[in-house]
């Protein structure tokens, strides 16, 4: 699949098939919000077991399915982790987002 065609919904999807293939949370929680008009940022926490970011190799794992692809459709992803402390995942975009409709009372 080309990255730059996966919507960036996809990557927070991939962040919670992560945590639950190899974390072994027993939480996972997903917030996104629009930042203003263009910005939209996401977050997918975990509980599980954690890793050594720092130790991960470059072009493996998260850094591949997840910063990569947010890079390759201009937006960018950050991981934080450690042994024993889960995994918290952020991604920021920019993209238009269109409003929806007004609910109707």
């Amino acid at each position: 699949m080309d990255a730059r065609r996966t919507p960036w919904p996809g990557r927070s999807a991939k962040a919670v098939a992560n945590a639950i293939e190899h974390a072994r949370p027993s939480k996972i929680v997903v917030f996104a919000e629009a930042v203003d008009a263009e910005q939209v940022v996401a977050t997918v926490r975990d509980d599980g077991v954690g890793f050594a970011a720092a130790e991960r190799a470059a072009g493996h794992g998260i850094s591949q399915s997840i910063v990569a692809r947010m890079e390759a459709i201009g937006g960018r992803a950050t991981v934080d982790s450690s042994p024993g402390q889960g995994t918290e995942v952020t991604l920021w975009t920019r993209t238009p987002i269109q409003p929806g409709p007004t609910p109707s009372g």
